[in-house]
C-alpha cells in the first residue's frame, strides 16, 4: 500500500538539509566568518533566483571535521508552493555554495588516496 511507504507531504512546507565541505585552510574562520558569508550568499541568491519570499529560514552551521574537509550543514526551509521545485532547490543550494567558494577564493577539497609502494628486495 502506498501510504505504508510513509510519503513526505511537501505541500505544507519542507526542509532541505545538505552538507558542503570546504578546505582545511579555512579552519580559523569556518565557525564564524565563513558560515555568515555563506548564509548571506544563499539568501541573496535565492532572492535573485526568484525564491525570495519562498524560503522561511536559512541556517549554515559547522557540522564536523571530516577526513578531507570541514563540513558545513546547510538547512533551508521553504513554503509548500515550492514543492514542485524540490529537487531543483537541492541542486540550487549546492550551486550557490560552489559559487560562494569561487567568489571568495575558498578551495573545495576532494578525497585523496595515497598509495605507498613496497620496495622490491
Amino acid at each position: 500500500d502506498f501510504l505504508d511507504l510513509t510519503p513526505t507531504v511537501l505541500s505544507k512546507g519542507f526542509r532541505i538539509n545538505t552538507t558542503f565541505g570546504i578546505d582545511y585552510n579555512l579552519q580559523a574562520s569556518v565557525t564564524s566568518a565563513v558560515v555568515e558569508i555563506l548564509k548571506k550568499q544563499i539568501i541573496a541568491d535565492l532572492q535573485s533566483g526568484g525564491y525570495g519570499s519562498d524560503h522561511v529560514s536559512v541556517k549554515v552551521e559547522f557540522a564536523r571535521a571530516a577526513e578531507s574537509s570541514l563540513d558545513l550543514a546547510i538547512i533551508t526551509d521553504f513554503i509548500g508552493s515550492c514543492a514542485g521545485d524540490y529537487q531543483v532547490l537541492h541542486r540550487l543550494v549546492q550551486k550557490i555554495c560552489v559559487d560562494a567558494c569561487n567568489a571568495n577564493g575558498w578551495v573545495i577539497p576532494f578525497n585523496q588516496l595515497t598509495v605507498h609502494m613496497a620496495k622490491d628486495h
